[in-house]
């Protein structure tokens, strides 16, 4: 089993932590995060994970995002995903 918790409020840090069994994961300033940080819970151990350079994160998201629309299939999926994101928000605003 395992718990995701995600904070994007404008007064707390911008961090996920993804919590298991064995320990838990923790990503600070997500999403443009270049470091992430695994603790053990058996052993009371922790390990620093680093990847990319959160500078860069911009280009890559745009790139990224040109090389899908190079590809019909993709498109068409990135257009499913956000219709399907509009229809959530627009029913949570109603019930809300």
């Amino acid at each position: 089993m395992a718990t995701i918790t995600l904070s994007m409020q404008a007064k707390q840090p911008k961090a996920i932590t993804i919590s298991g069994t064995k320990g838990y994961v923790r990503i600070p300033d997500f999403p443009r995060a270049d470091t992430a940080i695994w603790y053990d819970t058996d052993t009371g151990e922790s390990e620093e994970i680093a990847s990319g350079n959160s500078a860069d994160a911009l280009w890559s998201e745009i790139s990224d995002f040109e090389q899908a629309f190079q590809d019909h299939k993709v498109a068409l999926e990135f257009i499913n995903l956000t219709e399907m994101q509009f229809e959530t928000l627009a029913k949570i605003q109603q019930e809300w």
